[in-house]
């Protein structure tokens, strides 16, 4: 069975890429087309295009996950792949719908399905998918376990085709076993820190979407201030989100991306916080989205 090591750009899978080699590694990035946005370093834009095969305008996620990609990439001397993967706007458009806490497709549909129709289409069999949860992360393993079928394999769906009557034809795929090497090795985070501190690899603060819906307002209200043009993004799709209309004409003012207030009121919060003082925030605070 090949083995996939899942990437997000964070020091906890970069610590597995490193130390648990695969014949894979895999990084899904997540793509808005916001110009505004664009990173100011020209060379991102051209290492991101070489990468992906196609156009590239900008990230939800902090800019110096490219750099630490690229210097991933250099300091462990393997090649990470990316995904090809629908943009946030292409996703926000076919569902309607604002993602959320409870409707967490953003995940599903930028992350989840482009990995695993990546592995369908090259692999070709199911493979043994890496997951860096540590070893306090107890919960988020026995939820993945969970979420296998009877056979203990991870399935996704997927539209393979049309129908006779037009409509979509879907097929589940099971496309990996997932295994958790950091969890059962007992590595913590202190330990993975500790790893980084002297190694040439620069990390941002947090990795994600900058203004994920999972981080705590008050995150998101320091977010807003240090990442001013992606943060703008999503609260100019939720003050869209807000003004559609649902099958009875009525506008869907309650569609925001947190239940406690908009993404407008967030930003304009008086609060006297830094990003330290929020170190000690859960893992949704700090943006985990699934992979």
């Amino acid at each position: 069975m090949k083995t996939v090591n899942s990437v997000s750009g964070g020091q906890t899978s970069a610590y597995l890429m490193k130390h648990y080699p695969a014949d894979y590694n895999l990084f899904a990035l997540v793509r808005i087309n916001a110009p505004e946005a664009a990173p100011k370093d020209p060379w991102i834009k051209r290492y991101a295009e070489e990468k992906l095969q196609s156009d590239f305008v900008a990230t939800a996620e902090d800019d110096v996950i490219f750099y630490t990609l690229a210097d991933l990439e250099q300091f462990t001397g393997q090649e990470i792949t990316w995904v090809s993967n629908p943009t946030f706007d292409e996703i926000l458009s076919r569902e309607n719908i604002l993602p959320s806490t409870f409707r967490r497709f953003c995940t599903t549909g930028m992350k989840v399905i482009p990995v695993a129709k990546w592995i369908h289409d090259n692999v070709g069999e199911v493979v043994n998918l890496r997951l860096g949860f540590r070893a306090s992360e107890d919960y988020r393993v026995q939820r993945k376990i969970e979420s296998a079928n009877a056979d203990g394999l991870e399935e996704a769906r997927w539209v393979v085709g049309k129908r006779k009557d037009g409509r979509n034809k879907w097929k589940t795929h099971a496309y990996c076993k997932y295994s958790f090497p950091l969890h059962k090795d007992g590595v913590f985070n202190d330990k993975i820190r500790e790893y980084w501190k002297d190694k040439p690899v620069r990390f941002a603060e947090r990795n994600n979407c900058v203004a994920c819906f999972h981080r705590n307002p008050m995150l998101l209200n320091i977010m807003a201030k240090k990442f001013p043009e992606k943060y703008a993004w999503f609260e100019s799709v939720e003050a869209e989100g807000k003004k559609r209309k649902n099958k009875a004409g009525k506008e869907m003012s309650w569609n925001t991306f947190r239940n406690e207030g908009s993404y407008a009121d967030f930003r304009n919060h008086k609060t006297q916080l830094t990003m330290e003082d929020l170190e000690g925030f859960t893992d949704c605070d700090t943006g985990y989205c699934g992979l």
